[in-house]
């Protein structure tokens, strides 16, 4: 049996760099630099949009493991009639975990 492969932890550090008409996102986790993408040219909106995207992967791991333990919480209220929407909420979350574990089916 194959060990699973996963996300590298958290936490995250954005390194936008400017490179001639190209905005280059590189991450740190854990020591080491991972590349994860680029803008290329663009207006200012684009760039604002770009920076919004970097807070967003900088949050993704520390996201994804609060949004596992309110789960599990959750989980204990599971088929309780008097939690009005919990079973839809639950599985929303539990699919937001599925696809950010790439257990999805397709």
């Amino acid at each position: 049996m194959s060990a699973q492969i996963t996300h590298t932890p958290g936490p995250w550090e954005a390194l936008p760099t400017v490179h001639t008409h190209r905005k280059l996102l590189f991450g740190r986790a854990k020591n080491r630099e991972y590349f994860i993408g680029t803008l290329i040219g663009g207006s200012q909106n684009d760039l604002a949009i770009f920076k919004a995207n970097v807070a967003v992967i900088e949050a993704a791991a520390e996201l994804l493991e609060e949004l596992e333990a309110a789960e599990e919480f959750m989980r204990g209220f599971e088929d309780d009639d008097v939690q009005e929407g919990i079973d839809a909420r639950l599985a929303a979350m539990r699919e937001a975990i599925a696809k950010a574990r790439r257990q999805r089916k397709p």
